[in-house]
Protein backbone atom coordinates (compact mmCIF):
# COMPACT_ATOMS: atom_id res chain seq x y z
CA UNK A 1 0.00 0.00 0.00
CA UNK A 2 1.48 3.47 -0.91
CA UNK A 3 1.36 6.40 1.23
CA UNK A 4 -1.86 7.99 -1.40
CA UNK A 5 -3.98 4.84 -0.36
CA UNK A 6 -2.53 4.55 3.22
CA UNK A 7 -4.11 8.11 3.60
CA UNK A 8 -7.22 7.82 1.75
CA UNK A 9 -7.99 4.77 4.31
CA UNK A 10 -7.05 6.99 6.92
CA UNK A 11 -9.48 9.55 5.67
CA UNK A 12 -12.24 7.10 5.63
CA UNK A 13 -11.84 5.80 9.06
CA UNK A 14 -11.26 9.47 10.23
CA UNK A 15 -14.87 9.96 8.54
CA UNK A 16 -16.77 7.23 10.10
CA UNK A 17 -15.52 7.77 13.20
CA UNK A 18 -16.94 11.42 13.16
CA UNK A 19 -19.98 10.32 11.65
CA UNK A 20 -21.07 8.04 14.33
CA UNK A 21 -20.61 4.80 12.72
CA UNK A 22 -18.20 4.32 14.94
CA UNK A 23 -19.27 3.74 18.99
CA UNK A 24 -16.55 2.66 20.41
CA UNK A 25 -14.44 4.09 23.52
CA UNK A 26 -10.97 3.94 24.22
CA UNK A 27 -9.76 3.24 27.64
CA UNK A 28 -6.31 4.00 29.39
CA UNK A 29 -5.11 1.96 32.46
CA UNK A 30 -2.70 4.00 33.76
CA UNK A 31 -2.99 7.64 33.26
CA UNK A 32 0.97 8.84 33.23
CA UNK A 33 2.41 11.43 31.01
CA UNK A 34 2.38 8.73 27.56
CA UNK A 35 -0.98 8.78 27.99
CA UNK A 36 -2.04 12.35 28.26
CA UNK A 37 -0.37 12.93 25.65
CA UNK A 38 -2.10 10.42 23.60
CA UNK A 39 -5.48 11.33 25.15
CA UNK A 40 -4.38 15.31 23.86
CA UNK A 41 -4.05 14.08 21.03
CA UNK A 42 -6.73 11.66 20.14
CA UNK A 43 -8.92 14.95 20.85
CA UNK A 44 -7.05 17.63 19.01
CA UNK A 45 -7.27 15.50 16.17
CA UNK A 46 -10.67 14.86 16.33
CA UNK A 47 -10.22 10.86 16.13
CA UNK A 48 -12.22 10.60 19.28
CA UNK A 49 -14.02 12.89 21.58
CA UNK A 50 -13.91 13.57 25.59
CA UNK A 51 -16.77 11.58 26.18
CA UNK A 52 -15.28 8.34 23.73
CA UNK A 53 -12.35 8.23 26.56
CA UNK A 54 -11.90 6.61 30.22
CA UNK A 55 -8.86 6.62 32.02
CA UNK A 56 -7.78 5.02 35.14
CA UNK A 57 -4.96 5.87 37.74
CA UNK A 58 -4.87 5.30 41.55
CA UNK A 59 -3.65 8.83 42.30
CA UNK A 60 -7.29 10.81 42.23
CA UNK A 61 -5.43 14.24 42.10
CA UNK A 62 -3.77 13.87 39.36
CA UNK A 63 -6.45 11.95 37.41
CA UNK A 64 -9.02 15.34 38.25
CA UNK A 65 -6.15 17.29 36.58
CA UNK A 66 -6.04 15.42 33.81
CA UNK A 67 -9.80 15.46 33.82
CA UNK A 68 -10.17 19.05 33.83
CA UNK A 69 -7.58 19.61 31.05
CA UNK A 70 -9.67 17.03 28.79
CA UNK A 71 -12.86 16.68 30.12
CA UNK A 72 -12.50 12.98 29.59
CA UNK A 73 -13.52 10.28 32.37
CA UNK A 74 -11.56 9.46 34.90
CA UNK A 75 -11.67 6.57 37.70
CA UNK A 76 -10.07 5.05 39.72
CA UNK A 77 -10.97 1.60 39.36
CA UNK A 78 -9.01 0.05 36.54
CA UNK A 79 -11.82 -2.54 35.90
CA UNK A 80 -14.01 0.18 35.00
CA UNK A 81 -11.60 0.96 31.85
CA UNK A 82 -11.03 -2.61 31.07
Amino acid sequence: MDKLQLKISYNKAIKAWRSGRMDKKIGFIGTGNMATAIIKGLIKTWFATADQIISSRRNQDLLNQVKSETAIQVTTDNKEVA
